[in-house]
């Protein structure tokens, strides 16, 4: 696979105008122009489920984070790690976004990052700063295949591991841990 190959992409692999958040107790959906966002670390955000976490380094540490191919993250931007509460799904023709939260999340800067990478061309030095549960390319497939199938439940385990991954190298710099003060303007929807 190589970065040109956009045949790979799918719907639900494109950025989302939408996000939906707990904020101060309660479910809402922002437009990624909120304003809310102007007053967070970063309005770029790369979700993390809740059980991956624990094994996350701490402030101050590299930290390379593994995504289904394609993403498209950019070296050199801020991004914030929302713990993903409920997890959202692409069925082939409907979205539900997942439930996010900014509650210590971690702030992050890109330091690097490919896309589209095999998993036999995965090779040790790109799991030197990965998650503590994920040492080589098998620990990764598990991993992948835990999070996309719940996630794209109309893809097959083959189709999954078939896209390949995309590897992100973050500096974690430090945790949002003050979400109590911001409100948010116009959500879309609320619960």
């Amino acid at each position: 696979m190589n970065s040109s190959d956009v045949s790979n992409i799918i719907k639900r692999e494109l950025p989302s105008t939408h996000k939906r958040i707990l904020l101060n107790g309660e479910q809402l959906t922002l437009e990624n122009s909120d304003p809310y966002f102007d007053a967070l670390p970063s309005r770029h955000f790369i979700r993390i489920r809740e059980d991956e976490y624990p094994f996350l380094p701490g402030v101050g540490h590299t930290y390379t984070h593994f995504n289904l191919s394609p993403a498209f993250h950019i070296p050199g931007l801020t991004y914030m790690f929302p713990i993903i509460l409920e997890t959202g799904y692409f069925d082939g023709e409907k979205e539900v976004l997942p439930l996010i939260s900014l509650d210590n999340a971690y702030i992050v800067e890109c330091i690097g990052f490919e896309t589209f990478r095999a998993y036999k061309d995965l090779k040790d030095e790109d799991f030197k700063f990965s998650a503590s549960n994920i040492h080589d390319a098998e620990d990764l497939k598990k991993i992948i295949i835990k999070k996309y199938s719940k996630s794209m439940p109309t893809l097959s385990e083959e189709e999954i591991l078939a896209k390949g991954v995309s590897i992100t190298t973050l500096k974690i710099v430090g945790v949002f841990s003050d979400n109590s003060g911001y409100t948010a303007s116009t959500p879309i929807e609320s619960k």
